[in-house]
């Protein structure tokens, strides 16, 4: 009996062995540099270091600096990846002044090892909207000396800004754009996220979740079952290469439990907020920013309901955008393909710099 018992704690540690080995191999084997002029640390308001990515335009800035800030257990690569469009790039040679930013445990900025660190692993979903995002847009305007920003982001990235400009009408904004960034989750339950839901013993008692410890390993079919899998994009809008490199470099391989299990319940309760029952978007409130929000028609990590819900403060200007064949794009999108996509340079991006471009002046 006991030796049975050994040989399948053996075989489990042998299989977790090949998993992490493996996702580590094909990172090391996909990684590439970005294209960022300058690298700026700065300092959370825990003392946590943060990363910014400087990419400067090789003529004067026009108008305000612009913040780009990834999703959930993403990096700078969401922004600059080689071989893929590129959103830092595309901006910089518009003429925009671009900070990639690198949420904690993300990139070059403050994040524990895989078995031992002096970071805890521990933060959640306040933790980036409380420390990391005022600390961000302070270091910005202090390095720049502008009065005022504009905040594009991916996915979690754009929640993010949504509750703080929900919490803080006076921020030092002059747009925000969020770019398949779900804020209404009381329709994103599907038989994906019901069949994660099942582990969630699972995640509760290990410090980082492993599916982020998988993506790595599954690089090599990226194309053909991260969509099965977590619905990360849609594949026909999306290079076979560039979907194996994001999966092996774009997603963090380690990202706390505790980060994960907020969006969990978000997802189950339906509730947006740091509690089951209270939410984060204050629906009575005003805000005087601009807010631009891109959808995806085929994201099935944030379909189009979620992310182009009204929940939240009513808005000076705010227009609503669905990337698909069927309003008007010549490609479907996903998730990722929103920032990664074959024709992200040619339909995404353009969206973005036009609502930067005419909100330069407020």
């Amino acid at each position: 009996m006991l030796d049975s018992i050994l040989s399948v704690i053996f075989f489990l540690f042998l299989c977790a062995g090949i998993v992490i080995g493996g996702g580590f191999f094909w990172r090391f084997y996909y990684l590439v540099k970005t294209h960022e002029d300058e690298i700026h640390f700065i300092s959370a308001a825990d003392g946590q270091r943060l990363a910014l990515h400087r990419y400067t335009p090789s003529r004067e800035a026009k108008g305000f600096p612009v913040v780009l800030c990834h999703g959930l257990g993403a990096n700078r690569h969401s922004f600059d990846l080689e071989g893929a469009p590129s959103l830092a790039r595309y901006l910089r040679d518009q003429g925009a002044d671009v900070w990639v930013a690198e949420l904690r445990g993300s990139g070059m900025s403050d994040k524990p090892g895989l078995f031992r660190s002096d970071v805890p692993c521990s933060w959640g979903f306040d933790d980036h909207l409380h420390k990391d995002v005022p600390a961000i847009m302070a270091a910005v305007l202090e390095k720049t000396g502008a009065s005022k920003l504009h905040w594009v982001g991916h996915s979690m990235g754009g929640m993010l800004i949504r509750v703080a400009m929900s919490d803080n009408p006076e921020l030092p904004l002059a747009s925000a754009v969020t770019i398949g960034s779900p804020v209404d989750f009381s329709t994103m339950r599907n038989p994906r996220y019901d069949a994660v839901m099942r582990f969630k013993w699972l995640i509760r008692g290990c410090p980082v979740f492993p599916l982020a410890l998988a993506a790595g390993f599954l690089a090599p079919a990226a194309h053909q079952v991260a969509r099965v899998l977590i619905g990360a994009f849609y594949p026909p809008n999306i290079d076979p290469f560039v979907a194996r490199r994001a999966m092996a470099i774009f997603a963090e391989r380690v990202t706390p439990s505790s980060l994960w299990l907020d969006f969990a319940r978000f997802i189950e309760t339906g509730v947006f907020g740091p509690s089951r029952r209270s939410t984060y978007l204050d629906v009575r409130a005003r805000s005087p920013v601009p807010l631009l929000v891109l959808a995806g028609s085929r994201d099935e990590m944030a379909p189009v309901s979620a992310v182009t819900s009204s929940d939240g403060p009513k808005h000076a200007e705010r227009e609503c955008k669905t990337l698909g064949k069927e309003y008007g794009t010549v490609e479907d999108y996903g998730h990722l393909d929103l920032v990664l996509g074959i024709r992200a340079s040619e339909e995404v991006f353009p969206l973005v710099w036009n609502w930067i471009l005419t909100h330069n002046g407020q």
